[in-house]
């Protein structure tokens, strides 16, 4: 029987689970399906490779109580292993194998974690799809995240000195590296292509080093950015970075983007305008409500998109308010009573008391035998 080792073979390589078994044919030279294994041979090598590489479930992992025989074959019709990870009905994060085989799928082993967070999610997913790939054998690139797992890459130096922080600004690296044994521990360099390190600052104290490492970065971010010296144009604004003023071009899509805000604008101010010239609207358009400006803003954008930003008459504007009118709504207090003078100019009432009290004061001052009445009707016409 030909069979070959799962799991990783070297730094580079791995190899899936063969559950098929072969031998060589009668020919000496080709091979032929003989068989597969047996569940818990499968399982047992999938669990293995788990746990050589961490990522086992952290509550249990299980073969399916689906499986009367552990120690059967699968079936010589078995094509495909499937994994995938979900949340529990109740509680946990799960992850379900099975397998097809000729017109049905079987379960094949569970795994849970009790953790029911996004990043526990993630984590069982991928930790599914290495089942996938190991259960559906062949020969494959090890992935880069278990790669660094198992062979963290070694740290950058140079002169003696460990690189242990970087910041790349507008494609150039900057460095900071420290060497316990040198006068001065700490340096930063400007690096190319992660091996030429040049003009090194050096410091003896890890916050100096790190304040350098930063303003060195922002330095180059700086000279990135536009001249604050050019002429400021219709397609620029004006910004302070970091202290400094700049002009910054904008984009054709940030132009129109705000062209287009300007013209929305211009169209609401347009419907608001005629509300308050109309008869019908004269009286409530003082006191706009929230629901009631959604309702200006989706007939100004109607209006635009029919009509454009040119020069349109009143009444084509009309016809889109008339389409809308049963839309507009009152305060509860404009319903509720517009004989009332606070409620006709849509105040709240103590607001309206306040009002009325600093003009008479101003007007005509009140006696305190006026101020007594003065919640009886006063002669004021208010509904102007």
């Amino acid at each position: 029987m030909e069979t070959k080792k799962s799991g990783i073979i070297d730094k580079e390589k791995m190899r899936g689970i063969d559950w098929q078994i072969y031998e060589k044919a009668d020919d000496g030279i080709h091979v032929k399906l003989v068989g597969t294994k047996t569940y818990q041979q499968i399982f047992d090598e999938l669990t293995e490779h788990l746990k050589e590489v961490g990522f086992v479930p952290d509550e249990y992992f299980d073969l399916s109580p689906y499986i009367n025989d552990s120690d059967a074959q699968i079936p010589l019709d078995t094509y495909s292993f499937h994994a995938n990870a979900d949340w529990g009905e109740s509680e946990g994060i799960y992850i379900d194998i099975w397998f097809s085989a000729g017109n049905k799928n079987v379960r094949f082993a569970t795994g849970k974690t009790l953790a029911e967070d996004i990043e526990t999610y993630v984590k069982m997913s991928r930790i599914a799809a290495e089942c996938q790939l190991m259960l559906n054998g062949g020969l494959m690139k090890i992935p880069e995240d278990i790669k660094n797992k198992l062979y963290p890459p070694e740290p950058r130096s140079n002169a003696g000195y460990t690189i242990v922080d970087s910041i790349t600004a507008n494609g150039r690296e900057y460095v900071l590296g420290i060497n316990e044994n040198a006068p001065d521990k700490y340096v930063t360099w400007l690096c190319a292509d992660e091996e030429y390190y040049t003009w090194g600052h050096y410091f003896s104290n890890a916050l100096q080093a790190q304040k350098d490492l930063l303003e060195r970065a922002l330095e180059t971010v700086n000279k990135a950015l536009p001249n604050k010296e050019a002429a400021t144009g219709a397609d620029c604004i004006t910004r302070f970075i970091n202290g400094e003023e700049h002009q910054i071009k904008l984009t054709e899509d940030e132009l129109n983007r705000i062209w287009d805000e300007g013209d929305m604008l211009s169209a609401v101010n347009d419907v608001i305008h005629r509300l308050s010239e109309r008869e019908d609207f004269a009286g409530d358009i003082k006191r706009i409500t929230a629901e009631n400006m959604d309702v200006i803003r989706e007939i100004a954008d109607k209006f635009r998109t029919d009509r454009g930003m040119g020069d349109s008459y009143w009444y084509e504007m009309d016809e889109y308010i008339d389409e809308r009118k049963n839309d507009f709504s009152k305060s509860a207090d404009n319903e509720a009573d517009t004989t009332n003078p606070h409620k006709k100019v849509g105040m709240p009432r103590e607001e309206f008391d306040e009002m009325k009290k600093t003009l008479d004061s101003i007007n005509s001052p009140l006696s305190e035998e006026d101020c007594d009445s003065e919640d009886e009707d006063d002669g004021m016409d208010w509904s102007g």
